[in-house]
């Protein structure tokens, strides 16, 4: 019987994740103590760091690189055994803690306001989006002044427009509690599934009104055409990227996650302390054409570093109710409150000596209570 490979066995995972692999790329092919799979786009910048500059060497793991288009992907790499561990945002996470009984949650390593942003195209939905109307609830600095103004007329603008976006990432549930906060839900639009690499073409060929995908993608689009400007979420919410591992390596490799946590740890504090000096590993790796500036902008939206605690349970808990009301789940409802505390195995997040007190602090003073209610 001929074996089969590893892709086969990762595009099998993916259609029963419900996600598409489209990439498929292993870096350091030689001997490995771990396989972590993580994404080509924003939001994975610690991976890419931790690698570039020998982190995880320096801990003394030999980490495996498994890199994909997007968290869903990543998911399908941990769920098919092609990866132990993987970072993803809150959609696929939840997929896995469905499907997959003995995946934990291990930490998240960025935090902080959501970034919900959605480009539109000004005279789209048959002329209902407006960049003048929507700047008049801003004053000259860009402080919203008005919020009920502005849901109110979001809720009209936004009423059966095209909304692109990809499918079976965080990017879903993000949008969906947009919608929520200007009193509309997923069957009020649209929605255009489309890779993140041509959302910004299917906007300037009107072929949507709409584009949800964050960064690179809302800076290129408006950098394109004047015409197009941004629309935040005018309720965000907490943001993190998680990490998790199958059950078997949480089991088999305890001390090969520890030594990946660390290095990711000391990623986290690279950027945090030469944002600069990071935007150029992150620039040259992507491939990107934007300035180092773009890139620090991009880095200041989040903080980094590696905790678990109640507000990322809680948003866990709310992305997993959005979609389940939505409603288009086919493999039945994702999991929720308890059901997430249940799967979280933080131990090893203490082995590896974090949060480090700074972190905490830095927590803190960005108004992110510090409590792990599940530890009581």
């Amino acid at each position: 019987m001929a074996a089969i490979s590893p892709l086969t066995v990762l595009l099998v995972a993916a259609m029963f994740l419900g996600v598409s692999v489209s990439a498929y790329l292993v870096m350091n092919n030689e001997d490995h103590d771990i396989s972590v799979a993580w994404a080509n786009k924003d939001c994975y910048e610690p991976f890419w760091i931790a690698d570039a500059l020998g982190f995880w060497t320096d801990e003394g793991v030999k980490v495996e690189g498994k890199i994909m288009n997007n968290g869903s992907e990543c998911a399908a790499a941990v769920l098919s055994g092609n990866a132990d561990m993987g970072g993803m945002g809150a959609d696929p996470l939840l997929r896995m803690l469905r499907d997959d009984r003995g995946a934990s949650l291990i930490c998240r390593y960025q935090t902080g306001s959501s970034q919900s942003e959605f480009v539109a195209r000004d005279g789209g939905n048959n002329g209902k989006l407006s960049k003048s109307i929507l700047n008049g609830f801003y004053d000259a600095e860009g402080i919203l002044i008005d919020e009920e103004g502005l849901k109110e007329y979001l809720n009209g603008a936004v009423k059966g427009a095209r909304v692109g976006m990809q499918l079976g990432t965080a990017y879903w549930s993000w949008f969906l509690g947009f919608l929520e906060n200007i009193d509309l839900t997923a069957d009020d639009v649209t929605v255009v599934p489309l890779d993140f690499n041509v959302q910004v073409a299917a906007l300037t060929n009107k072929e949507v009104d709409i584009i949800s995908g964050g960064s690179p993608n809302t800076e290129n689009a408006l950098s394109l055409s004047s015409d197009n400007f941004m629309i935040k979420d005018p309720d965000p919410t907490l943001m993190s990227i998680c990490i998790m591992a199958s059950g078997k390596a949480v089991a088999g490799k305890a001390d090969e996650i520890v030594k990946v946590l660390k290095g990711l740890q000391r990623a986290c504090d690279f950027i945090n302390e030469y944002p600069e000096e990071a935007a150029k590993i992150i620039i040259d790796v992507y491939g990107r054409t934007w300035s180092i500036e773009n890139q620090v902008k991009v880095f200041e939206r989040s903080i980094w570093g590696l905790d678990l605690v109640d507000a990322d349970i809680e948003a866990l808990g709310r992305a997993g109710e959005l979609i389940n009301a939505a409603g288009r789940e086919l493999k039945g409802l994702l999991p929720a409150g308890d059901t997430i505390t249940d799967r979280i195995s933080d131990a090893l997040l203490d082995s590896a000596g974090l949060p480090t007190a700074e972190f905490i602090e830095l927590q803190e003073d960005y108004g992110i209570p510090v409590i792990r209610s599940w530890r009581l």
